[in-house]
């Protein structure tokens, strides 16, 4: 085998993964909407929709808490640089 791929960080199953970054994605629609709102009222309509997408924020990381992995790995001595096919 050829080289060393090492893939480090949360690992996350991908359907809770795809929800939160919606979620995400949404919750900054909303703050833009919010910075350029013309009138109180809606303001007050994108104030009220950024905490209902928090509160799903935060229902989506208490039911799918985020788990951090660690790994260590001894000194490894790489193979010498396989031949061209």
């Amino acid at each position: 085998m050829c080289g060393l791929a090492i893939s480090l960080g949360l690992l996350r199953v991908g359907v809770e993964m795809a929800v939160e970054d919606d979620l995400l994605a949404r919750l900054r629609k909303i703050e833009a909407l919010m910075s350029g709102a013309g009138t109180a009222g809606e303001r007050e309509a994108a104030g009220a929709a950024l905490e209902r997408v928090k509160a799903r924020l935060a229902e989506q990381a208490r039911r799918d808490p985020p788990i951090e992995l660690q790994f260590a790995m001894p000194d490894v001595t790489l193979p010498p640089k396989c031949p061209r096919s």
